[in-house]
Protein backbone atom coordinates (compact mmCIF):
# COMPACT_ATOMS: atom_id res chain seq x y z
CA UNK A 1 0.00 0.00 0.00
CA UNK A 2 2.86 2.40 0.79
CA UNK A 3 4.23 1.82 -2.72
CA UNK A 4 0.99 3.09 -4.29
CA UNK A 5 1.01 6.13 -1.99
CA UNK A 6 4.60 6.91 -3.02
CA UNK A 7 3.68 6.60 -6.72
CA UNK A 8 0.76 8.97 -6.29
CA UNK A 9 2.96 11.53 -4.52
CA UNK A 10 5.56 11.33 -7.29
CA UNK A 11 2.81 11.82 -9.87
CA UNK A 12 1.72 15.08 -8.25
CA UNK A 13 5.30 16.23 -7.72
CA UNK A 14 5.96 15.71 -11.44
CA UNK A 15 2.95 17.81 -12.37
CA UNK A 16 4.06 20.55 -9.98
CA UNK A 17 7.56 20.53 -11.40
CA UNK A 18 6.26 20.86 -14.97
CA UNK A 19 3.98 23.72 -13.94
CA UNK A 20 6.91 25.56 -12.38
CA UNK A 21 9.21 24.89 -15.36
CA UNK A 22 6.63 26.21 -17.82
CA UNK A 23 5.91 29.26 -15.66
CA UNK A 24 9.63 30.09 -15.51
CA UNK A 25 10.02 29.41 -19.24
CA UNK A 26 7.39 32.01 -20.11
CA UNK A 27 8.83 34.38 -17.50
CA UNK A 28 5.76 34.60 -15.30
CA UNK A 29 5.89 35.13 -11.58
CA UNK A 30 3.97 32.76 -9.39
CA UNK A 31 1.64 35.66 -8.63
CA UNK A 32 0.90 36.20 -12.32
CA UNK A 33 0.05 32.54 -12.89
CA UNK A 34 -2.08 32.56 -9.75
CA UNK A 35 -4.01 35.56 -11.02
CA UNK A 36 -4.48 34.08 -14.52
CA UNK A 37 -5.58 30.68 -13.18
CA UNK A 38 -7.70 31.91 -10.28
CA UNK A 39 -5.81 30.16 -7.48
CA UNK A 40 -3.84 31.70 -4.64
CA UNK A 41 -0.10 32.12 -5.05
CA UNK A 42 0.43 30.17 -1.80
CA UNK A 43 -1.58 27.21 -3.14
CA UNK A 44 0.35 27.42 -6.40
CA UNK A 45 3.61 27.32 -4.43
CA UNK A 46 2.37 24.21 -2.62
CA UNK A 47 1.46 22.59 -5.96
CA UNK A 48 4.82 23.44 -7.56
CA UNK A 49 6.75 22.05 -4.62
CA UNK A 50 4.66 18.89 -4.38
CA UNK A 51 3.27 19.72 -0.95
CA UNK A 52 -0.38 19.75 -2.05
CA UNK A 53 -2.48 17.80 -4.47
CA UNK A 54 -4.95 19.54 -6.74
CA UNK A 55 -8.33 18.82 -8.26
CA UNK A 56 -8.93 18.30 -11.96
CA UNK A 57 -10.72 21.67 -11.97
CA UNK A 58 -7.62 23.45 -10.63
CA UNK A 59 -5.38 21.58 -13.08
CA UNK A 60 -7.68 22.63 -15.92
CA UNK A 61 -7.41 26.29 -14.91
CA UNK A 62 -3.62 26.12 -14.67
CA UNK A 63 -3.36 24.20 -17.96
CA UNK A 64 -5.41 26.84 -19.75
CA UNK A 65 -3.42 29.71 -18.25
CA UNK A 66 -0.12 28.10 -19.28
CA UNK A 67 -1.50 27.09 -22.69
CA UNK A 68 -0.23 23.52 -22.46
CA UNK A 69 -1.82 20.20 -23.34
CA UNK A 70 -3.17 17.65 -20.88
CA UNK A 71 -0.56 15.16 -22.12
CA UNK A 72 2.27 17.52 -21.32
CA UNK A 73 0.85 18.46 -17.94
CA UNK A 74 0.26 14.85 -16.85
CA UNK A 75 3.32 13.09 -18.25
CA UNK A 76 5.57 15.68 -19.89
CA UNK A 77 4.94 14.46 -23.45
CA UNK A 78 3.45 16.61 -26.21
Amino acid sequence: MQYLWDMKNEFYKGIGKRIMERRVEIEWTREKLAMKSGVSSRFLFDIETGQKKMSVEILHKIKNALEVSWNWLIDGVE
